[in-house]
């Protein structure tokens, strides 16, 4: 699905994304289905969005279960709102906590109106608890914590776990990559490049 008109285009363009890539979908052809339409400035926003949410999710859904009332089912949609949301708040210095809680509340006032209430309780929840629930990460047993913590797969932390250096192995893999870009010549010149991207 593509992008839809709502309050922020972006924002919904990252949700059909990661909610199409756990449908099945490559990340590569569900980022470019859902990101059509949006300005090179716009679909770099969703891209950041979607790698990394994806990156994070062990994480931030320990961060939606410490959270939610035990009764409290977590749909789909529920946990990719909820998964972007968090990232937001957790992980993106440009954008203020209120922008991260009301855009993805206007999203969800779209797409599940019956969870707004949960959805609002838990991003303002974390914005309460986020010390509190990195104590609660730091007091898991040990593989676990950095399982969390890091947001790698247990069995990944334990083939690595006899390597001296294994935190700094895996808090090297959540750094952001430095941005390259490859100019195909044929088809715009930097000058045109960088006007692009300025726009």
């Amino acid at each position: 699905m593509g992008v839809t008109k709502t309050h922020d285009n972006t924002r919904l363009a990252a949700f059909w994304a990661l909610y199409n890539i756990e449908k099945g979908k490559y990340s590569n052809a569900s980022m470019d289905e859902s990101t059509k339409g949006l300005s090179v400035k716009e679909a770099a926003f969703a891209r950041e969005l979607v790698f990394g949410t994806l990156k994070l999710n062990i994480k931030l859904d320990y961060a939606i279960n410490y959270l939610k009332d035990k009764k409290a089912r977590i749909k789909l949609k529920d946990r990719v709102l909820l998964r972007l949301g968090l990232y937001q708040l957790d992980y993106m210095d440009s954008v203020p906590d209120y922008a991260a809680v009301n855009e993805t509340i206007a999203i969800a006032k779209k797409l599940v109106k019956n969870k707004i209430g949960l959805i609002n309780a838990i991003l303002r929840g974390y914005i309460r608890k986020k010390q509190e629930i990195e104590d609660s990460i730091n007091d898991l047993p040990y593989i676990e914590s950095l399982s969390v913590k890091y947001s790698y797969p247990s069995w990944f932390v334990r083939e690595i776990i006899n390597d001296g250096a294994v935190e700094r192995v895996l808090q090297c893999g959540n750094e952001k990559a430095p941005l390259c870009i490859r100019i195909n010549l044929k088809k715009i010149t930097r000058e045109e490049l960088v006007e692009k991207i300025n726009e």
